[in-house]
């Protein structure tokens, strides 16, 4: 099964198990990969809106589960070009951004989540 990066509002949506249609349609032949900046971001939206310790531990326990793509400035340049490249016509939404992944999220530029 392909792995697929998906943005922190999708990895949320995943972790509370209330994916949208268009998610839940884009994923389903796909593993989902996160990277150190939604690791980063899940927690700090669970510690700054009092999400509780349930919510935390779920988080975490969804974390252990998921491959990550860790970065360094390598791969932080390259996103941050393929984004640049891509935004003008890729959808930027949670459905979007899942759906129209830029090449480095498939693995076409030599990072491929772990």
């Amino acid at each position: 099964m392909a792995v697929l990066m998906v943005d922190t509002d999708v990895a949320s949506s995943l972790v509370r198990g209330k994916p949208t249609v268009a998610v839940s349609r884009a994923l389903a032949p796909h593993v989902p990969c996160v990277t150190s900046v939604t690791v980063a971001e899940l927690t700090e939206w669970g510690i700054n809106r009092s999400w509780g310790r349930k919510a935390l531990l779920g988080i975490d326990s969804w974390r252990r589960r998921v491959p990550k793509l860790w970065s360094d400035e390598a791969i932080s340049r390259t996103w941050g070009r393929l984004s640049a490249e891509t935004a003008g016509g890729c959808p930027r939404d949670a459905a979007g951004a899942l759906c129209c992944p830029p090449p480095i999220a498939r693995g076409s530029h030599g990072y491929p989540c772990r």
